[in-house]
């Protein structure tokens, strides 16, 4: 499915595949009062396969599970837990735009 939706988004433009961010499993098991759980090495799992296809397929990769892992995420992290803050998407943006300049170039 994954490699089907790649296949799908470079045929009408340039793709580039991000992952997830990593989170604070620790408020996320069970997540925010309900029966689910997000848990990190699922998600590293998850990531790493999208990473595997994405490159099977020719497409761009924007790790950011993998840029952040060994970062500490908790000042990133809304109170949840598992989505980021505005400071998180700060520092998002800063690594995107980044990205694009490396791998587009100016113009």
């Amino acid at each position: 499915m994954m490699g089907e939706l790649i296949s799908s988004a470079k045929a009408v433009s340039e793709t580039v595949v991000m992952t997830g961010i990593p989170f604070d499993e620790t408020r996320t098991t069970p997540f925010s009062g309900t029966d689910s759980y997000y848990l990190r090495q699922d998600a590293e799992a998850y990531s790493s396969e999208l990473v595997a296809v994405a490159r099977a397929q020719g497409a761009r990769i924007l790790d950011f599970f993998s840029l952040l892992k060994n970062d500490d995420m908790g000042p990133l992290l809304a109170e949840d837990g598992l989505h980021g803050n505005a400071k998180c998407h700060e520092r998002l943006f800063a690594i995107t735009r980044d990205f694009v300049m490396s791998e587009f170039g100016e113009g």
